[in-house]
């Protein structure tokens, strides 16, 4: 997959609203012959993340939309997907105690919040659906990965027999991403924070996994996503989210720190 651009095409510049430090956790989603990227933008006089989207026609040429939903706890990480015709959002929500889901009512700018949908000290909240249940991924504390499950979209959610999956490993436990499918095979993103938080990213194939299996192997034993060599990315990239196009090839966006406020 090459290229679209050696550069940052959307930055905390484009943010029109609010004096943003940072933009990060690009999620990407297609409709009606547009492109979508919804991301974190860090509002510096609230202190807090704030969920924004940008758009484009042909992926190169962005154009900032606005802040779509704001609370007076931080969001960051916005899951996005679509299930049964409609948009749904589960933002990172931990200084609120929950993880909680939003339904969209008119795309991309109107959010409503349905519910909670698990209690708890949760980040980066990975939501995907797999053999007619759903799934997901979160970080508990700060090296701790759990999973949880659902035949429901909007539960009950449970914990997975098997979770917590890993404990204790700052190398792979936080969520980087969307669960990338690709015909059966099926992958999960996660960050590598053990030198500095969020430095790379790595990709897990998961082998087994129903209500009460879960197995992975690691996908490749060097990084997906490092840091770069330009002004933009060269202290960490911590975020891949891969989107398959109708022609079959791939589009992918992330994001990359230069320092750490």
């Amino acid at each position: 997959m090459e290229p679209i651009s050696t550069g940052p095409l959307v930055d905390a510049s484009c943010v029109t609203e609010f004096s943003a430090a940072f933009v990060a956790d690009p999620f990407l989603i297609r409709k009606d012959d547009r492109w979508y990227i919804f991301f974190e933008a860090w509002n510096n006089r609230y202190q807090k993340g704030e969920i924004c989207y940008a758009f484009s026609e042909n992926l190169q040429d962005w154009q900032y939309g606005q802040s779509i939903i704001s609370q007076h706890y931080h969001l960051s990480y916005p899951c996005i997907f679509k299930w049964r015709g409609k948009e749904y959002l589960v933002p990172e929500s931990r200084k609120a105690g929950f993880v909680g889901i939003y339904e969209c009512r008119k795309f991309p700018d109107k959010w409503l919040f349905r519910k909670v949908l698990i209690e708890g000290d949760f980040a980066d909240p990975t939501v995907f659906r797999h053999a007619k249940n759903w799934y997901m991924f979160l970080l508990s504390g700060k090296k701790t990965l759990v999973l949880y499950s659902a035949s429901s979209l909007f539960g009950p959610w449970v914990q997975h027999p098997k979770s917590p999956l890993i404990k204790q490993s700052p190398s792979n436990t936080r969520p980087g991403g969307r669960v990338v499918s690709h015909g059966n095979d099926i992958y999960r993103i996660c960050q590598d924070g053990d030198q500095i938080y969020g430095h790379r990213v790595f990709a897990y194939q998961i082998k087994k996994l129903s209500l009460s299996e879960y197995e992975e192997h690691k996908l490749i034993e060097n990084e997906i996503l490092g840091p770069g060599n330009d002004s933009w990315n060269r202290l960490a990239m911590h975020h891949v989210d891969a989107k398959r196009m109708k022609n079959g090839t791939w589009v992918a966006c992330v994001d990359g720190a230069s320092r750490f406020l």
